[in-house]
């Protein structure tokens, strides 16, 4: 969903619209048919990209943060790096607004609209791919336990952790200065003490009609470049339309408060987790051998309920 983002301002703006499709949506309903340079990367990448290429004009940098116990892959890293190197920058954080349905559902689409990823990460250490599994049983059960690991979400950035990084940068700066002056200048080294521009976006936020409008008052006071909004407002309600996975929220809800089982969740590996993980663990452990069905039948969930997708 943040590559429809990119391709909302990227569309919009005048030196970029006439190099940017009419229409991003592909056949697995993601917005990639937005070419992108660079694609999505991390920061590390992002800087062997920015190394090689040299860019000399403002670019869309489309880079893949997450929670994590290591700072290193989190936004706020992301954001206090590229701050020491960048004037003015203006940064969209699309995030899950810290609710796990918003990140189950962040899960589906990477699970269904982009599973290049669940490939791409694993390429180090030969991981196991759930979506390369033709046995669906084995995905889910992994999936049940592992789905955090392929999609640990992301949240709001947190502009005191990003101001407490930079204020260890400042002291390193004095304490380096003080024994290689000629070294440690000022104009080699840029550490900003005031936050740049952060529009935080909540991916449920992107599914709402009035998005388009929201982002354009957004970007309003920020010099950018000249915009004209008309194809993106136009075009929104195609992509919401497209969007299947949106489903999940109301699936879901009627699971909990209706006892009602949408087939729409018996889809693939993923749903299928998601599903059961309503379930007590305990419930479940021994019959987790059994397709999906089964499992439910063993656990007295009435037919009745299935609702036909």
């Amino acid at each position: 969903m943040g590559t429809y983002v990119n391709w909302l301002i990227s569309v919009s703006e005048r030196d970029r619209r006439s190099t940017t499709t009419l229409d991003p949506l592909t056949e697995a309903t993601n917005a990639h048919g937005h070419i992108k340079y660079p694609t999505h990367l991390s920061w590390s990448k992002a800087l062997t990209w920015l190394a090689k290429n040299r860019p000399t004009q403002p670019l869309i940098y489309p880079l893949n943060t997450r929670c994590a116990s290591d700072y290193h892959l989190t936004t706020e890293y992301a954001v206090q790096n590229i701050m020491r190197i960048d004037p003015d920058p203006v940064f969209i954080n699309c995030h899950d607004g810290c609710n796990m349905d918003t990140k189950k559902f962040g899960a589906l689409n990477m699970f269904r609209k982009w599973p290049t990823f669940v490939s791409a990460i694993g390429v180090w250490h030969n991981d196991y791919n759930p979506v390369m599994d033709s046995d669906i049983v084995r995905a889910r059960n992994w999936l049940l336990d592992n789905w955090m690991i392929l999609n640990p979400g992301n949240n709001p950035v947190n502009h005191d952790v990003v101001q407490y990084n930079l204020q260890g940068h400042r002291d390193w700066f004095c304490i380096r200065k003080q024994t290689a002056p000629m070294e440690i200048t000022e104009d080699q080294y840029l550490i900003p003490d005031q936050m740049p521009h952060v529009i935080d976006i909540d991916l449920r936020d992107i599914l709402k009609p009035n998005f388009v409008t929201w982002l354009q008052k957004q970007l309003d006071n920020i010099d950018l470049g000249e915009f004209d909004w008309a194809h993106a407002q136009r075009y929104h309600a195609t992509y919401i339309d497209a969007q299947e996975n949106c489903q999940w929220f109301d699936a879901i809800k009627d699971f909990r408060q209706n006892c009602v089982l949408d087939q729409w969740l018996f889809k693939d590996a993923m749903s299928q987790a998601l599903m059961l993980a309503e379930f007590p663990r305990a419930l479940v452990d021994s019959v987790l051998s059994r397709p999906i069905h089964e499992i439910l039948e063993v656990l007295g969930w009435p037919s009745m309920h299935l609702v036909p997708g």
